[in-house]
């Protein structure tokens, strides 16, 4: 009995002297971890992150890997979504998943990574750690802990290949952004094994390979094409820009909202650091320089082609994740000059002043009033069962997103939707126009008229941050 109480005064010792050996990465966890949860709390979900909720739980398995393929992206985040979809759970489950991903990987990055307790903080308190990727549930919330680990396993990628391939692959298999970066570290990684296998003609060097290799032709067949087969993509694109315009519009991603009238400074800023950055890079680690490089190269490309003149913040931040892959290598192998560091830390301060900006404008604020109508349906109309919608049905899906159990007819296609098919070759099935269905949701921008015999129930907050278009705004009417 003593020898119990002795042992158990030991353990609480020991665990008293790991709490003050890690005080201060434990409390910057705790902060972190409360303020994330209290924002997502207050974080209505928008189209983006209800398609997918709807996607995977109204669709069959074929047709969930059908429709993610249309849209761009990987099937991972569908599959580690779609269990809880099916089995009831309510949609908030997801924006948890997205949470608890995101604290994996920042608990990682504080106990694991080589970094200092002042660019821990940054990192940790830059808006797309503490908000962007952690609070809006997409599968950006997927790249983080995937990118962190593989930056711990590449010092041991030789004595521990297939756990590192293993990594690889799922980073792969996270969002297509992702596709250039473990591209070229598959390349490194190939020619590494190659020249192990012509000193130590082992075939089972090349295995891991091999395997790779297989992955990124997997790849390369099920997204060959997709952005002609995506009506909207095919849309996109940009005609009569120059270069400099591109550039000049990338840079504002990572500065916006707090610079937003000042696209020179942005400009400035945001090349000056990536520039110097490469420069130190490639005194350390040319491999990273040309990571960091043709990473950044591919993100340019990608949002020209495909998102020019939206505001992808979390897909801007994917790149700072990859910055952060190349410094975290360096960072194991050497010490870097104080520049280097500086440079670097400017870009996470300017995400981190942006940080209270969005987290504050989303507390006060509507994200998008997709929660707010599907509440006032539950609320008031409960009984009833159709609801007609009118406007571009892609907005819809937050409102179906909150209302399992009720269906949304879109009027002008004559068809019940949930999410919104991006195919060019749209398959809907056409269905009758619901006699008994008196309530009419439409966006901000429709009006009915009540000389038609219209009347006016419910109107969405205008306060709406989800786009500066409020596109997500949502008015009730009835029929009478």
């Amino acid at each position: 009995m003593i020898f119990k109480d002795r042992f158990m005064v030991i353990k609480l010792i020991n665990l008293k002297n790991i709490l003050l050996k890690h005080k201060y990465n434990i409390s910057l966890l705790i902060i972190w971890l409360f303020i994330t949860l209290i924002t997502l709390l207050n974080h209505e979900i928008w189209r983006d992150e209800a398609q997918v909720w709807c996607i995977v739980r109204d669709l069959n398995i074929i047709d969930i890997f059908k429709t993610a393929r249309i849209e761009g992206h990987p099937m991972l985040w569908y599959l580690i979504v779609m269990p809880f979809a099916k089995l009831g759970f309510p949609v908030i489950s997801m924006q948890m998943l997205s949470l608890l991903l995101v604290f994996a990987a920042v608990v990682f990055l504080i106990f694991r990574s080589p970094f200092n307790n002042f660019f821990k903080t940054i990192v940790v308190f830059s808006s797309g750690m503490l908000y962007f990727i952690p609070v809006v549930a997409r599968n950006y919330a997927l790249i983080p802990i995937f990118i962190f680990i593989l930056a711990d396993l590449y010092k041991k990628r030789t004595e521990r290949p297939f756990l590192y391939i293993f990594i690889l692959i799922l980073l792969s298999h996270t969002h297509i952004l992702m596709l250039c970066f473990c591209l070229v570290l598959f390349i490194f990684f190939a020619v590494e094994k190659i020249i192990e296998y012509i000193k130590n003609k082992n075939i089972r060097l090349l295995y891991p390979v091999l395997i790779l290799f297989l992955n990124f032709l997997l790849l390369f067949f099920v997204f060959n094409n997709t952005s002609r087969e995506n009506f909207v993509v095919a849309g996109y694109g940009l005609k009569g820009f120059t270069l400099l315009e591109i550039l000049q519009d990338f840079s504002s991603i990572y500065f916006s909202p707090l610079f937003n009238n000042f696209p020179s400074i942005n400009f400035f800023i945001f090349y000056s650091c990536i520039g110097l950055i490469l420069y130190s890079f490639s005194k350390y680690d040319k491999k990273c320089a040309i990571l960091l490089l043709t990473s950044l190269i591919y993100f340019i490309f990608v949002y020209s082609k495909v998102w020019f003149g939206g505001v992808p913040y979390q897909k801007g931040f994917v790149l700072y994740l990859i910055l952060l892959f190349c410094f975290w290598i360096i960072k194991t192998k050497t010490n870097t000059d104080r520049q280097s560091d500086i440079y670097i830390s400017i870009l996470f301060i300017i995400s981190l002043l942006l940080a209270p900006v969005v987290i504050l404008g989303d507390i006060n604020y509507n994200f998008s009033g997709g929660k707010q109508t599907a509440e006032f349906i539950r609320k008031n109309l409960n009984n009833e069962n159709t609801f007609i919608v009118i406007g571009y049905p892609y907005t819809y899906s937050p409102i179906s997103a909150y209302l399992p159990d009720k269906k949304l007819y879109y009027y002008h296609q004559n068809y019940y939707i949930s999410y919104f098919n991006f195919s060019a070759d749209n398959k809907y099935i056409k269905s009758e126009f619901p006699d008994n269905a008196i309530y009419y949701i439409v966006q901000d921008d429709f009006v009915l008229n009540e000389n038609m015999g219209f009347r006016l129930l419910f109107v969405s907050n205008k306060e709406n941050i989800s786009s500066g278009k409020e596109k997500e705004i949502f008015s009730i009417y009835i029929r009478e």
